[in-house]
């Protein structure tokens, strides 16, 4: 009987194990990743004071690196200025206009390319010839089509953008398990559902794999379209400082890019979270 009692106990304290081993696995995770963000800050910092420091003993000219403090006053003066925010929303509509229609004309190419051998057959040696052609270079034509504003820069942004998408979808789509599509079209589906159910939710990863490459692309593009033709946005700005040998200011508006391009790889985060869930909902997850 006593036995019996026993092996019930210990069987009961085995079933309430994982609960608590789980929470503190949890717990260990947690405080990995605080030592994780506490390793970083200090990274930051050290880093901080070996350049105030290098700065402060002659050993790097502060006309080229200027001093942290003064580019923390530059960032304040520069968020006290409504020029800064002006120039970011102009950035702003160059990146996210050029970025979504280079990625709606990429997957659309990359989908019909999938979709029709033939078609890709045809134009892949145009395509490839166009995009060997560095997108920078054709920025002074641009301007002589659209001229000094936003288009110009969205158009730029659209080149670069447009053939990151075109080749990961292409290679997500041409991948794509062919029983699946087989399975849907003998439950009565037509191509619509099968580029709805299989092929969209199967390149999703691809897609997002392109688009974190594209968003450098279009940070990029429009910076450097801003700083060789434009009359506004952080590239403007930045090439101003750079004109006026003001390294501080030059080091302020990198950073607002930085935490800019911060800013828009936690949007694309979300999105691909949100993303993977109706992936996973449809038959290609199966």
């Amino acid at each position: 009987m006593s036995s019996v009692l026993a092996s019930e106990s210990k069987s009961d304290s085995e079933q309430k194990a994982p609960p608590s081993r789980g929470r503190a696995r949890k717990r260990g995770k947690e405080l990995s990743g605080i030592r994780l963000r506490a390793g970083q800050i200090l990274v930051f910092v050290v880093f901080l004071a070996a350049w105030e420091f290098a700065v402060s003993m002659g050993l790097v000219g502060e006309v080229l690196v200027s001093r942290p403090l003064k580019v923390w006053d530059k960032l304040v003066e520069l968020a006290m200025s409504e020029r800064l925010y002006s120039a970011a929303w102009v950035t702003t509509k160059e990146i996210l206009v050029g970025l979504v229609l280079g990625t709606v004309l990429g997957v659309a190419c990359g989908l019909v390319f999938a979709l029709k051998p033939n078609i890709y057959k045809l134009f892949q040696p145009f395509v490839t010839t166009i995009y060997t052609v560095p997108r920078t270079a054709l920025v002074g034509l641009f301007v002589i089509w659209f001229g000094l504003g936003e288009m110009s820069k969205i158009v730029l942004v659209v080149s670069l953008v447009f053939f990151s998408m075109l080749f990961n979808s292409y290679s997500g789509i041409a991948n794509v398990d062919r029983n699946l599509v087989n399975a849907v079209r003998l439950m009565g589906g037509g191509n619509a559902d099968v580029v709805r159910h299989v092929y969209l939710p199967s390149a999703v990863p691809w897609i997002f794999a392109g688009l974190r490459i594209s968003l450098i692309f279009a940070l990029t593009g429009a910076i450097v379209g801003e700083m060789l033709a434009s009359r506004n946005g952080l590239g403007f700005l930045l090439q101003g400082y750079a004109a006026l040998f003001d390294s501080a200011g030059v080091f302020a508006v990198l950073v607002i890019v930085a935490i800019f391009a911060n800013c828009l790889s936690a949007v694309l985060n979300i999105c691909e979270r949100l993303m993977i869930r109706w992936k996973d909902d449809g038959p290609a997850s199966t």
